[in-house]
């Protein structure tokens, strides 16, 4: 679905994925909704010939997806915004409506999951190539927490 932005800007993808992360009970298209934002973030903000990382684990109660880039960064004042609505923290130029990471955040949490962002981006530092990683992580059965 990517491999034209990957290679496009010479980005190496690499994945580590759990041999047996079993059924989780979710929403297809919202949680692909979310992938979706998170890769295409990862890709926009991560400069040429850089690296993107998926990583997807699984414990006895739940199921962690970390997209990591090596993208500028995202600063420890701008972290504590960037899930709130029609906020955008990069570059002018780059395009967005700040919406994504919203509505993302909307469907982990009615997932009753969780989603956050760790960055080292350390203050009064350049951002360089720090990186940003995204982590969410759903219960493993979402039926079971209802009840």
């Amino acid at each position: 679905m990517y491999q034209r932005e990957f290679s496009k800007k010479e980005i190496t993808l690499k994945r580590d994925i759990a041999p047996a992360i079993g059924l989780i009970w979710a929403d297809r298209d919202k949680i692909s909704e979310v992938i979706t934002n998170l890769l295409t973030n990862a890709i926009k903000y991560t400069p040429k010939k850089g690296a993107v990382k998926i990583d997807l684990t699984a414990s006895e109660r739940e199921i962690r997806f970390e997209i990591s880039d090596t993208g500028p960064g995202i600063a420890k004042k701008d972290a504590k915004k960037i899930f709130d609505k029609f906020e955008r923290v990069t570059a002018e130029k780059e395009e967005g409506t700040g919406l994504g990471l919203p509505i993302a955040k909307d469907i982990i949490k009615l997932h009753k999951g969780r989603i956050w962002l760790e960055s080292p981006v350390k203050e009064g530092l350049p951002a360089g190539r720090q990186g940003s990683k995204f982590i969410f992580t759903l219960p493993r059965n979402l039926r079971k927490r209802d009840k």
